[in-house]
């Protein structure tokens, strides 16, 4: 324990989750020029507090990691915020900053590679196809494009600040991650009480009752099947700590066993068909790509497997009780392909919804339907140059990237979710800091 602690900034978690657990339950007191300034005042205690222990770079990613879970939610409790009126997208734009002025600096020494040139392209189509719908734009649309080109630019930024190759120690992944893991775990404990208080008659955060067949918790206005996601993330990372020492240890014990039961309180089956497909997935990439049968390995892929076993239990057990059926996506994701087809190059604009009035739950028929060839191409192979580029240099996070990318196939909006920006900066900052021994 004692060693655990030593490895994170407990005064920054813990000032974190009282700053998050104000918004969760007093939302309306935000409002107030006090209550603001006493959350300026905190989150400026946390930045320097911290600022010459874990230096500027890791302590800007760090107060985006602390306020994930303020991401959907403005600095004012108002749940229905301007674009990037939250303290995640704030500290964001802090970090973008700070890589800006590090480009500029060093640009004789910064290489531009094939993954941002995807992304430029990506920029260009996401600006043709709204260029080509112009006479379709709505004030939606105008909010879905510019949380995309902050992706987008958010990504190019951390991967030329990256290819300068000043940065190769500069980040400690370790420290993140296990920042990470503490902020994900107060999450999972809010949804817990989340639980507890309704079932007391109590309503705290975002609550829906369906028909008393399904009660869905999302903590503080996260979409639902966005937290079951976010969630899980919080998983292979402690099976790394535990792995590395050789022992159980009740943090990550805890870790894993708060993610999937909260997770499942969120009532969205996308986290955990998600994670049962990337638990399969990361056992085969052992057995037939990275070709490592060695004993540990073994013990890796038998926790895998009782991991996937406990969460399809649960799976089942969820659809037994709601039902077999795909909730409308397949007909949805036809109504969307019918519109490709309709209009295969720009598509039919940012926020086209189907008949069914929802956004298509599949990232290639969502974009397809709304953006056209002239996005969902360079989009594909972007992402596809940046899950591999994670993949070769911090396997835990290539394994959460996994969770994101996979997720997306059954849920719309996945560049509008936050926390895989955060993955993805995370991935790209940890390129050249392997940690002891892979998941």
């Amino acid at each position: 324990m004692k060693k655990i602690i030593e490895k994170i900034d407990l005064k920054a978690i813990i000032i974190a989750f009282a700053i998050s657990m104000a918004y969760f339950i007093f939302p309306d007191k935000m409002k107030s020029p006090i209550s603001l300034i006493a959350i300026v005042a905190g989150w400026l205690y946390v930045f320097y507090s911290g600022l010459k222990k874990w230096g500027l770079a890791n302590q800007l990613i760090n107060m985006m990691i602390l306020s994930v879970p303020l991401s959907f939610i403005s600095i004012f409790g108002q749940t229905e915020s301007l674009v990037f009126l939250n303290w995640f997208h704030i500290f964001t734009i802090l970090f973008l900053v700070y890589a800006f002025f590090d480009i500029i600096k060093n640009w004789k020494t910064t290489r531009f590679s094939i993954l941002d040139g995807s992304i430029v392209l990506a920029i260009i189509g996401l600006a043709v196809s709204f260029a080509l719908n112009w006479v379709r734009v709505k004030p939606l649309s105008i909010t879905q494009m510019l949380l995309i080109l902050f992706f987008l630019v958010s990504v190019l930024m951390c991967d030329l600040l990256m290819n300068s190759g000043r940065h190769k120690e500069t980040f400690k992944t370790d420290f993140l991650l296990r920042q990470l893991q503490f902020v994900l775990m107060g999450m999972a404990l809010c949804v817990l009480i989340q639980f507890v208080a309704y079932k007391n008659g109590v309503v705290i955060g975002r609550v829906e009752n369906y028909a008393n067949f399904r009660l869905a918790l999302g903590f503080i206005n996260f979409d639902f099947s966005f937290l079951s996601l976010l969630l899980l993330v919080n998983i292979f990372y402690p099976i790394q700590t535990i792995i590395q020492n050789k022992r159980l240890d009740i943090i990550s014990v805890i870790s894993i066993g708060l993610a999937l039961l909260s997770s499942t309180l969120t009532s969205a089956r996308t986290g955990l068909m998600t994670f049962v497909i990337v638990l399969s997935m990361m056992t085969v990439l052992y057995v037939f790509v990275f070709n490592k049968l060695s004993l540990s390995i073994m013990k890796r892929i038998l926790v895998f497997v009782l991991l996937a076993a406990v969460s399809g239990a649960i799976l089942y057990f969820m659809y037994k009780k709601r039902g077999f059926g795909s909730s409308g996506r397949t007909e949805i994701n036809r109504d969307a392909l019918a519109a490709f087809r309709n209009r295969p190059i720009g598509g039919n604009g940012l926020n086209w919804i189907s008949r069914h009035g929802v956004m298509p739950h599949n990232f290639f028929t969502q974009y397809l339907a709304q953006t056209g060839v002239v996005f969902i191409v360079p989009i594909t192979v972007a992402l596809t140059l940046v899950i591999n580029k994670i993949r070769q240099s911090n396997i835990v996070i290539f394994a959460n990237s996994l969770i994101c990318i996979v997720g997306s196939m059954f849920i719309p909006d996945i560049l509008n979710s936050r926390f895989f920006l955060l993955i993805v900066i995370l991935g790209l900052v940890a390129q050249t800091v392997k940690p002891k021994e892979q998941l």
